[in-house]
């Protein structure tokens, strides 16, 4: 009986690192880009890369760019052959920023 040695290399697939290019508190209707840091200048060949808010796959966003326009906590997914690593989150909130109350003053308006 024969026995042989085999040699595994196996590499390390680095985690995104996701951070915000702005406040992550965002008015309605605005949005805050999330970029994948260590992915944003390329994605090596046969990597993919998927975003997710609340742990539910966003359709489309497979670039290490993605722009959040709703409120949730964002993970970043890479994937290179079996190999899958998960950033850590960012958490986007709405925020209706600060009300503003106008009362007409007594007296003549157009002056």
């Amino acid at each position: 009986e024969q026995s042989q040695t085999v040699q595994v290399n196996l590499g390390t697939l680095p985690a995104p690192v996701i951070s915000a290019n702005g406040p992550t508190a965002i008015c309605p209707n605005s949005g805050v880009t999330l970029s994948a840091q260590n992915y944003v200048s390329s994605l090596p060949s046969g990597y993919t890369i998927v975003w997710r808010q609340n742990g539910n796959l966003i359709s489309g966003a497979n670039q290490p760019t993605y722009t959040a326009t709703a409120a949730g906590t964002y993970t970043a997914t890479v994937t290179s052959g079996n190999c899958t690593v998960t950033s850590n989150t960012i958490t986007v909130t709405i925020t209706n920023g600060p009300s503003v109350s106008v009362s007409p003053t007594a007296g003549n308006v157009c002056g």
